[in-house]
């Protein structure tokens, strides 16, 4: 199922009888690749937070924090396609 793009997995979903099985991994997907998105983004802000302030402030830190996040969500995408 990785090779699906958001608007894909949308359009499945809406194909899908509601309250089946189907249709609770297909939501399930869906907001798993939107965390992993949103997390990616805010790992980009965040480096371009620390490149810019020259590591004031602890932005390195929360670099890393957003870069934890990130691997964290691209497991939780990962697992839930394996069981596609």
């Amino acid at each position: 199922m990785s090779e699906n793009t958001l608007d894909e997995l949308i359009t499945d979903l809406r194909q899908q009888a509601l309250y089946t099985a189907e249709n609770y991994r297909l939501v399930a997907m869906l907001y798993a690749r939107i965390r992993r998105a949103e997390a990616a983004e805010r790992t980009m802000e965040a480096w371009l937070a620390w490149c810019d302030s020259g590591n004031v402030d602890g932005t390195w830190d929360a670099f890393v924090s957003a870069v934890t996040d990130y691997k964290s969500a691209r497991e939780a995408v990962r697992k839930l396609e394996e069981q596609t």
